[in-house]
């Protein structure tokens, strides 16, 4: 085996279920694959409008689909997911949190802990346990 680390990058949103399982796949396999990641967090709104596409929700046959499809997932990965009960409020909500962690992988670049530990933080409030993420309330919890 080698002792060459392979560099990954994932770009993510936290209000995205599937960065969500990705990322944490990726750290649950961290040292096993001898890797080293790249947390880069991004705004998922913004990339949806200037490429004017459309959330999965928002397309007919991927928004019946997507329930089943997150069930499913969160049985393979072992990773609990439930969605929000106001679906389609909580995925507008994300820019605050998403700037908040921009705002800590920029001042703190050293310490990828804390943009993991805070963006994990912020996706249990929405996946798991159907909170608010976009009050200041919300933001002071994450970073507590």
């Amino acid at each position: 085996m080698s002792n060459d680390r392979c560099k990954i990058a994932i770009y993510y949103d936290i209000v995205s279920p599937y960065s969500y399982v990705a990322f944490q796949i990726l750290l649950r396999y961290e040292k096993i694959w001898n890797i080293d990641l790249q947390v880069i967090p991004v705004f998922l709104g913004g990339i949806m409008k200037a490429s004017h596409n459309k959330p999965p929700a928002l397309v007919p046959l991927k928004g019946r689909y997507l329930y089943k499809d997150l069930q499913r997932l969160s049985e393979m990965s072992h990773i609990k997911l439930k969605p929000p009960q106001d679906f389609m409020t909580r995925m507008l909500q994300s820019l605050k949190p998403m700037r908040l962690i921009t705002a800590l992988n920029y001042y703190y670049p050293n310490q990828p802990e804390l943009i993991i530990r805070s963006s994990i933080a912020f996706w249990r409030r929405l996946w798991r346990f159907d909170v608010e993420i976009e009050t200041f309330t919300a933001l002071q919890e994450v970073l507590n």
